[in-house]
């Protein structure tokens, strides 16, 4: 019986340690609203990465893929390495192929976030 705790106090301890840093570092994180439209033929890296499943990878192979295939309908966004049909089902009413880019992250306010 003491062997069992001795060996199962490190382990809890352990445990409890990285439930409290999962915590403060899910705590610390504000959630946001995506608002407006980004432009794929025209955006820039900073632009791209402004868009859910979007990281410094795909909006480079964007950028690459643009320069040689502008898009011509948001949907063209699946022939890009990396980014499948989930992928673009999460951002496909953020997507556009003309106009400006207006999209920008702000933080929700208590309403909007249902609390």
């Amino acid at each position: 019986m003491h062997t069992l705790l001795r060996l199962s106090i490190p382990w809890l301890l352990g445990a409890a340690c990285t439930f409290s840093w999962l915590s403060a570092s899910t705590a610390k994180q504000k959630p946001t609203e995506i608002i407006g439209v980004v432009n794929i033929n025209e955006a820039t890296l900073a632009q791209l990465q402004l868009l859910p499943t979007i990281g410094p990878t795909k909006a480079n192979a964007i950028v690459q893929h643009r320069k040689k295939h502008p898009f011509k309908k948001p949907g063209d966004l699946i022939k890009v390495k990396g980014i499948g049909k989930k992928s673009f089902d999460k951002i496909r009413a953020l997507v556009v192929v003309t106009g400006a880019t207006t999209l920008k992250k702000t933080p929700k306010t208590r309403a909007q976030s249902g609390h």
